[in-house]
Order: structure tokens, then C-alpha cells, then sequence
């Protein structure tokens, strides 16, 4: 009998890539809608599944089709806010790269059929600076102070992040490296267009290895779905003539992460469909052996993690989350020694404040 997993990545490269399969109708095709609701890609499954025709228990087919249309809709309304805050920002002489979110949505067959979430914005300015002209455009207000590298906001009932730098590495040296790499992009990105308008991000080849960093950083922290996989996927086949897979390889050989990189590229390339000539480095038989063990933590913790926690007190989600950082830690130090060897100090530290208060 074919597994439940093994449907939904058949389906999900029928989605994306419009490979041909036919689903059993003996299958147990609610099971495969609960996965494709823990793993995000409930749209994209359920999609393919009406294509089908197949049978579906009718009170569980109505709750479905409202929420493929609560996710089509929720799509509408983030690419709206999303476009008025272009309209917004462009018109003050703050600088802006719109990151993941709609901008790799746009990406996808059909782009209304990805779940949506918050718009995470870079600025490339000093925050005070930004913050007044920002407040002005969107008629909101910001903390006088930012203690982290990112605050998050409400706009129009949309979430904003506003970031002055993309990732948080545990290295120093792998930080600096980093930021100047994205400081030196600045001249090099690109623009997809949404509803009609051009909203910047990042130049492909930078975007390749950031997607990616995102996706590592919360898979070894809390967790993630499918979702970010599908994004990453579909972001280096459209990009592939684009993108600069030698200065892909320099950068992740600089932060040492070859080794996760092509890991979890043998993800994108075995489960998810992605031609592996549109993967920027070559994947060894070494690399796919952490496959079982990535899909393992996927489908066990759901999005961002949240089928890993039991408890909804605040203090002990946050022990719950400090002990998943530290095994996730542990568990693939390997595939990134120099920088999970000096995550394991700075998240006890960083979690036993949060729960300390």
C-alpha cells in the first residue's frame, strides 16, 4: 500500500511541475489532506485532488473548499496590502527589498494556491532614519528603539517584519561576511511583479542561498513544512540561467554550509520534483543520506514546529522550544559544525532569558 507522504509528493510534483499520476480512489485520501494541512500546502493539494474527482467525505469536502477559499482570499488581501505599502514607501527615499512571502508566490502555477503569510521588508538605512519616514507612509508607529534585527507591525491586518539584516548567524565572522554580502547587492536586485507592480528583492543569486539560509535556520530551531521547500524549489527553476552557481558554492563554502545545503537539496530534487540540473551544486549519495532524517523532523513537527509542542502555558513552550533548538542542534551538527557549535551557547542563553522573563 503507498503511504500517505508518498501521495502528497506525487501530488505536490503534480502541482508544481504538472507531472502526471493517478491517485488510487482505495487510498485514504483524508490522511493525505492532513498532511497537506500540518505541511502548509493544503491549496496546492487539495487542487489536485478536485482534479480528480476523487471522493472526499462531503462534511470534510465542504470544510475544505472554504478553506481553499479562505486561502485564495487571504492571498488577494496580502498582494493588495503589499502593493499599496510599495506605492507608500516609494514615494519617501527609504530604500526596500521585499523578501519571500508573495514575492516567491508569484512564482507558482497558480500563485493563489500558496498559503500567505507576513511581508518581511529589508531597509537599507539606519532605523531611526527609516522609522520617521515609514511611520509617515503607512500611518503607523514603530518602537523608538530596535533591540533586535527585526520588529514586526500590523498594517491594514496584515503582519510587517521590518528587517535591518536577513539572517542571525552564530559566528561572527560568518555575520559580517554575510552582511556585506547583502549590503554589496544592493546594485544587483531584481523585481517580480505583483498585481501589476514592480516590487524589488533580492538578485536571484544572493536569493538562492538566503531562501535556503531562512529555511535552515528555522528547521534547526523550531521547524518547518513543505511550504518553504516548494518556495525554494520553484524560486531555482525559474531563476536557473540567472543565478550564479560558482558564487553560490563561494558563499556557502565561506559560512560552511555545502554540506546542509546539498542536504537538504536532495529534498527539493527526490521528493519535491526539482530537476536536479537546476540545483546550484552537485548532490552526493552522502547528501541523501540525510534525507529520511530531514523528512523525519518535517512530518513530525508540522509548521514551524508546532506539532512538537504539548503545552499552551508560555514558560513551558518556551522550555519545549529550548529543548528542540538544542537536539535539532546536536542532531545535524554535521552538516554545519562551525555554526551550530556556536549556536548551542547562544540559544540557551537567548531561550533561559525568554523564560526567565
Amino acid at each position: 500500500m503507498i503511504k500517505s507522504t508518498d501521495i502528497l509528493f506525487q501530488l505536490l510534483q503534480s502541482a508544481l511541475w504538472g507531472n502526471p499520476f493517478d491517485v488510487d480512489n482505495d487510498c485514504c485520501i483524508e490522511d493525505v489532506l492532513l498532511l497537506a494541512e500540518e505541511q502548509t500546502v493544503l491549496g496546492l493539494i487539495f487542487e489536485e485532488i478536485a482534479k480528480r474527482n476523487i471522493k472526499i467525505n462531503q462534511q470534510e469536502l465542504f470544510e475544505y473548499i472554504g478553506l481553499l477559499q479562505t486561502i485564495r482570499q487571504q492571498n488577494q488581501v496580502v498582494n493588495n496590502v503589499l502593493v499599496d505599502f510599495v506605492r507608500a514607501v516609494e514615494k519617501t527615499d527609504v530604500d526596500y527589498l521585499v523578501v519571500k512571502g508573495q514575492t516567491l508566490a508569484s512564482l507558482y502555477p497558480d500563485p493563489f494556491l500558496r498559503m500567505s503569510g507576513d511581508i518581511d521588508y529589508l531597509i537599507n538605512s539606519d532605523y531611526g532614519y527609516a522609522k520617521v519616514r515609514i511611520e509617515a507612509a503607512q500611518e503607523v508607529e514603530l518602537p523608538s528603539k530596535l533591540l533586535e534585527r527585526e520588529i514586526a507591525y500590523n498594517w491594514r491586518d496584515v503582519v510587517f517584519e521590518l528587517h535591518t539584516s536577513l539572517i542571525d548567524f552564530s559566528c561572527k565572522k560568518h555575520q559580517q561576511y554575510w552582511d556585506k554580502l547583502v549590503i554589496d547587492s544592493w546594485q544587483e536586485r531584481t523585481a517580480v511583479n505583483i498585481e501589476g507592480v514592480r516590487v524589488k528583492t533580492l538578485s536571484p543569486t544572493l536569493n538562492a542561498v538566503y531562501i535556503f539560509l531562512h529555511l535552515f535556520t528555522h528547521f534547526s530551531k523550531v521547524g518547518i513544512s513543505l511550504r518553504q521547500f516548494c518556495d525554494w524549489a520553484l524560486f531555482l527553476r525559474h531563476y536557473e540561467n540567472e543565478i550564479d552557481k560558482d558564487k553560490v558554492q563561494r558563499i556557502l563554502q565561506k559560512l560552511g554550509l555545502q554540506k546542509s545545503y546539498a542536504a537538504f537539496g536532495a529534498v527539493l530534487v527526490d521528493k519535491i520534483g526539482l530537476p536536479e540540473a537546476s540545483f546550484p551544486m552537485k548532490i552526493e549519495n552522502a547528501h541523501r543520506e540525510w534525507t529520511y532524517k530531514i523528512l523525519e523532523d518535517i512530518f513530525r513537527g508540522g509548521n514551524f514546529g508546532r506539532l512538537n509542542h504539548k503545552s499552551n502555558r508560555p514558560w513551558l513552550f518556551k522550555l519545549e522550544s529550548v529543548g528542540f533548538a538544542l537536539r535539532n542542534t546536536v542532531r545535524y551538527f554535521r552538516l554545519a559544525p562551525s555554526e551550530m557549535g556556536m549556536m548551542i551557547p547562544k540559544k540557551i542563553h537567548i531561550n533561559l532569558k525568554l523564560i526567565l522573563g
